[in-house]
């Protein structure tokens, strides 16, 4: 027999009886250990606790996420970066190009603008530059504006 088969064999054999074997080693011979820390990764931003009806709103946004962000600090896409942006004057963000139309419009985002934007954003601003289609459904923009509010704050 090969030495690589007797490995093999071996190595199928205490895998078998549940233990991997390198305890069993003299110390001589077992793997040295690192004592090395574990490499440090940058803190995850936590995830808020959504309400149920913006868990689903979480699922619409999908629509929206080519084009737009949520979290602080992310960059501008196609659209803005929408954190922190409920209850503010519409084309007031920073480093973003607003349509004439959007900047004329003098509205403010709270849900009942939103809404309406969701539904149709160019029936909502007449002239806008946002090509998005709508939501039609009312339950599934009403779970995204849920989401918007929640999540942007």
């Amino acid at each position: 027999m090969t030495v690589k088969k007797h490995v093999a064999l071996v190595s199928a054999i205490l895998i078998t009886a549940g233990c991997s074997g390198g305890d069993s080693l003299p110390a001589d011979q077992q793997e040295p250990t690192s004592t090395e820390a574990p490499a440090k990764t940058a803190p995850e931003t936590p995830e808020i606790e959504l309400s149920a009806l913006a868990k689903k709103g979480k699922i619409a946004f999908l629509k929206c996420r080519s084009c737009h962000t949520v979290k602080q600090g992310e960059p501008h896409l196609t659209g803005p970066n929408l954190h922190g942006f409920y209850d503010t004057k519409a084309g007031t963000r920073d480093g973003y190009v607003y349509s004439e139309a959007l900047l004329a419009s003098g509205i403010s985002w709270n849900d009942a603008a939103l809404d309406s934007w969701i539904e149709k954003p160019t029936t909502a601003i007449p002239g806008t530059k946002m090509v998005f289609a709508g939501i039609t459904n009312k339950e599934e923009r009403d779970a995204l504006v849920a989401y918007m509010r929640e999540v942007t704050q």
